[in-house]
């Protein structure tokens, strides 16, 4: 398996579609520290990430509408992998995503499983 350049989380200030890591040390500085969201395509090896200032629902929810724009709409099903974070799962995201998203179908790791989550090799 080929091994792709990660991204750096905590250093990334707004969104990006790219497989290169990510380095804006200048934005974290005049921002202070950020948020990330983001979703890995293994289809492509490309990572869509965005920052926000508190990682909450509403949050969540901008987030999972701008993945989901960036795909065709003749694609019936966008599946996302997440860990067990209180955002991920409140009962507004699932009302939200229902509505805005209908074709995102979000999948649940096990509690303490990131490794399972293809993203986290990204991370590191």
């Amino acid at each position: 398996m080929r091994k792709g350049p990660s991204i750096t989380a905590k250093t990334h200030g707004g969104s990006s579609w790219s497989s290169t890591q990510v380095k804006i040390e200048k934005a974290q500085k005049i921002r202070g520290l950020l948020n990330v969201f983001g979703a890995y395509d293994h289809t492509n090896d490309k990572m869509h990430v965005h920052c926000y200032r508190n990682k909450t629902g509403k949050q969540f929810v901008d987030f999972l509408k701008r993945v989901d724009r960036r795909y065709d709409k003749d694609i019936q099903n966008i599946f996302l992998v997440l860990d067990n974070l209180s955002a991920h799962k409140s009962k507004m995201v699932k009302g939200e995503i229902s509505k805005c998203c209908p074709r995102i179908k979000l999948v649940f790791l096990p509690v303490r499983s990131p490794e399972l989550n293809l993203i986290e090799v990204r991370w590191s």
